[in-house]
């Protein structure tokens, strides 16, 4: 990122925003924003120009927070061929499916009768970063 301090372009008319899983794995994203001040329950990160990172937001008493986070409970208990869902990294493949198949074989596959009425959170901090841009001056330069 400090090379780029050396480009000067003007500012994007429309955000850019990037959604992320608030967790561990989120580490890779959050370098490209470490030199600006954030909380871990920021709706939003405002990176550069028109550049927004979007965390999942925490769920009461959580330290993280993914996107699977926000279906709702029988969406999360759907199986597929026999196996049950399970997002982390350590499943066992015989009994369970991760977060590739949950996207194409559960969400695509029934997208007109899961309920996302559990996005609300992230969608309204999707919104705040929108309006966040939408007031900063055009003529800003990206540095």
């Amino acid at each position: 990122m400090a090379d780029s301090r050396r480009f000067k372009a003007p500012a994007g008319k429309h955000p850019v925003v990037v959604l992320f899983d608030n967790d561990n794995g989120a580490k890779a994203i959050l370098e490209t924003a470490k030199k600006v001040k954030y909380g871990k329950t920021d709706p939003y990160i405002h990176v550069a120009g028109n550049l927004y990172l979007v965390p999942t937001p925490l769920l009461s008493g959580q330290q993280q927070s993914m996107i699977e986070d926000f279906f709702d409970p029988s969406t999360l208990a759907a199986t597929v061929d026999g196996k049950t869902f399970n997002p982390s990294d350590d499943k066992d493949s015989v009994t369970e499916f991760g977060k590739n198949v949950f996207a194409h074989k559960v969400v695509k596959a029934n997208a007109d009768t899961i309920s996302f009425v559990g996005f609300t959170p992230i969608l309204d901090n999707i919104v705040a970063a929108i309006r966040a841009h939408a007031q900063k001056p055009t003529s800003a330069a990206t540095p």
